[in-house]
Order: C-alpha cells, then structure tokens, then sequence
C-alpha cells in the first residue's frame, strides 16, 4: 500500500447484490467550490455563469451528485487571474 487513505464504496451489481470497491483518495484533494463561492469571486448573475459554463466560456462543472456541483478552485483562481 501507498500510505493514502483508502476509501471503501459500495455500489450494486448487475444481480442486484451490492460488491464494494477500494479506491484511493488523494492525499489533498482540490479544494471545491460551490456556486455561491464562485459567484463572490466571478461578479456575474447565475443565469450568466451557466450560460457562459454551456458555452465553454467558464470552467466545467465537477458532479459530485444528482444535486451537488462545485468548481475546481485552481480553474476559478485562473479564471479571476485571467479576468
């Protein structure tokens, strides 16, 4: 083993039977940013971030559930640098 921490997930087989998979998290993982976050750095409205994410012209988006998105801080901090 590496050292990092490992994470046990759960997930449901084809059969219905759940098997559960390791994987190893990052020693630091990227800080996340949701929307709210953003929007205090990028001065723009909601219905003008998402456009500009459709459009390409803000950062993709980073799922973290059904109702849960966030940001990559690095790709905002470059994204304010760049403004």
């Amino acid at each position: 083993m590496t050292g990092q921490p490992l994470l046990r997930c759960a997930g449901q087989a084809a059969e219905g039977a759940f098997e559960t998979t390791d994987m190893i998290l990052p020693q630091h993982p990227e800080p996340l940013l949701r929307l709210p976050d953003v929007l205090r750095v990028v001065p723009v409205s909601k219905s003008t971030w998402w456009a500009g994410v459709k459009s390409g012209r803000f950062p993709a988006p980073v799922k973290l559930g059904t109702r849960i998105t966030c940001w990559r801080a690095s790709d905002i901090a470059r994204l304010s640098a760049a403004a």
